[in-house]
């Protein structure tokens, strides 16, 4: 403990800016090891940050990036506090994590636990929008590794989320069941989350499928007759769906029309 305080009291005098480029990162690691030491977490972890975003961070960097690991999520779920000024805890914890899934030097692991934290919490939160960018910053990042199946379906389940809100509209049902879809699409086989995934499908479709009923409703109440009729056959492309059936029996209801509209299944690949 003696030779760490006379570490940081000897670096005390100093900043940053009075190294060159090659020395600034052991200043900052030298402070945040000296500080974390000491138990001095907040001014450890400061240090830490700003040693990982220093362009040759390379030693000890996975022993760093544990530390700030666990201090980011100790700090999102609350377990830790301190004096954050402004900030709450979980805010410092979402910029722990989010520096290091963006500046990390080596390990892969450590950035993408760091992004599916973010992503969890934020879908825990009802955050849903930023648990989508979390889990669509781990697809573009992990494409092609063992991250890409956890990413691919937590970005469909938040978008899933989002819609069942009372903002929701009908291009954010689509978008979840586009990602749904691919999901299913490309995972069916290896997945981890594909039960769950087609039956967020079945949910959505239902969305879908009663919100046409709702717009053809509408229509059909103002004597718009070709609108109701096409809304009806959108919702009818849902299969199976509650949606669809009534859809079917409203639009059965409705005056003849002599230029019926032929409906289509409903889509099951990608951009659908």
């Amino acid at each position: 403990s003696n030779d760490w305080e006379t570490v940081a009291d000897s670096l005390e005098s100093f900043k940053v800016e009075s190294f060159d480029r090659n020395a600034r990162p052991i200043f900052l690691r030298l402070a945040g090891d000296s500080h974390w030491e000491l138990g001095k977490i907040d001014p450890a972890i400061n240090y830490y940050r700003a040693y990982i975003q220093s362009p040759d961070s390379r030693a000890d960097a996975f022993r760093i990036g544990n530390r700030l690991l666990k201090v980011g999520t100790e700090y999102l779920q609350g377990t830790r506090k301190g004096f954050l000024g402004f900030f709450s805890a979980p805010a410092r914890g979402e910029t722990i994590l989010d520096d290091l899934a963006t500046y990390h030097y080596q390990n892969d692991d450590l950035k993408a636990d760091a992004l599916i934290r973010l992503g969890h919490y934020h879908l825990e939160e009802g955050a849903f929008t930023e648990a989508k960018i979390d889990f669509d910053n781990l697809i573009e990042r992990f494409t092609g590794t063992k991250y890409e199946d956890v990413g691919t379906f937590r970005a469909a389940q938040a978008s899933y989320f989002r819609i069942i809100s009372p903002e929701s509209g009908v291009t954010d049902m689509r978008t979840a069941r586009n990602l749904l879809t691919s999901y299913l699409l490309h995972f069916s086989q290896t997945g981890a989350y594909v039960d769950e995934a087609t039956q967020l499908l079945v949910q959505v479709d239902s969305l879908i499928a009663q919100h046409y009923v709702v717009v053809g409703d509408f229509y059909a109440k103002i004597n718009n007759l070709r609108g109701a009729r096409n809304a009806y056959l959108e919702a009818e492309r849902y299969t199976g769906t509650e949606g669809a059936a009534n859809a079917l029996k409203n639009r059965q209801a409705l005056p003849h029309d002599t230029k019926p509209i032929v409906a289509e299944p409903a889509a099951t690949e990608e951009g659908s």
